[in-house]
């Protein structure tokens, strides 16, 4: 008896289907995310192939209820992190797809010590309307709120605020690969009056209509530059994250 519920479960992993086991009192299964059952009970665990490692473990939680235990580690569940600009010597290279014209620079910061080495910024002056785009895979699960973290410095003294704005567009498959953007939204950043000083600003909530889960997301960056400093923006990064 106990060879024929070993064989069975064998047969439920090689062909992956949505089928559970019963094992300790609870059952178990292993198949793709669109073949998680409908119905579970309390205990049933079921391993998603084609979502990222570490994310594949799914628990019944509650009646029909399944709920991802692996993949958040207590911190964000899904994120994205770029880095705005490089150096390699002392040139400097963006991290974002910049257009062939009115774009911001790339720049080489000229402050170095013993622990700070010569980095780089992707920087934006307070003249014209100047963009920098990337595209990110949006997660495979049902989309909640997605959060975007900046970290800014400026190249002045002025604690001024100064606004970077981002706009998002999604493309499905088989779609435009030119968008029609939402309506931009702003990042307001205040400096603490040292130059080169990062300051890490967060948008709660980054707008997402139009877009569903694994289409990939279109992003574009400007400065506003009605902003209340005449100094230059300096990205180091951005985060995009979903808890």
């Amino acid at each position: 008896m106990i060879h024929r519920v070993i064989a069975a479960a064998l047969f439920c992993l090689l062909t992956q289907t949505a089928a559970a086991q019963f094992f300790g009192g609870g059952r178990w299964g292993i198949g793709t995310l669109a073949q998680l059952p409908a119905a579970c009970r309390v205990g049933d665990t079921f391993f998603v192939t084609n979502v990222a490692p570490g994310a594949n473990l799914y628990g019944c939680t509650a009646t029909n209820t399944w709920t991802q235990l692996s993949g958040g580690s207590g911190g964000a569940s899904w994120e994205r992190q770029i880095i705005a600009a490089k150096c390699q010597g002392t040139i400097a290279g963006a991290g974002l797809s910049l257009p062939a014209s009115n774009a911001p620079v790339p720049t080489c910061s000229l402050v170095q010590n013993t622990n700070t080495p010569a980095y780089a910024t992707l920087d934006w002056d307070d003249t014209g309307t100047k963009s920098a785009f990337d595209t990110l895979l949006l997660p495979l699960t049902t989309l909640g709120t997605i959060s975007v973290q900046v970290s800014v410095s400026t190249s002045g003294t002025s604690t001024a605020a100064q606004t970077l704005q981002i706009a998002t567009a999604c493309i499905t498959s088989g779609g435009t690969a030119d968008p029609v953007y939402n309506a931009a939204q702003n990042i307001s950043i205040t400096p603490d009056g040292t130059i080169g000083d990062p300051v890490t600003v967060t948008l709660a909530s980054l707008t997402l209509t139009g877009c569903s889960a694994q289409q990939q997301l279109r992003f574009r960056l400007q400065r506003d530059t009605a902003d209340a400093n005449t100094n230059t923006l300096r990205l180091h990064w951005i985060r995009f994250y979903a808890n």
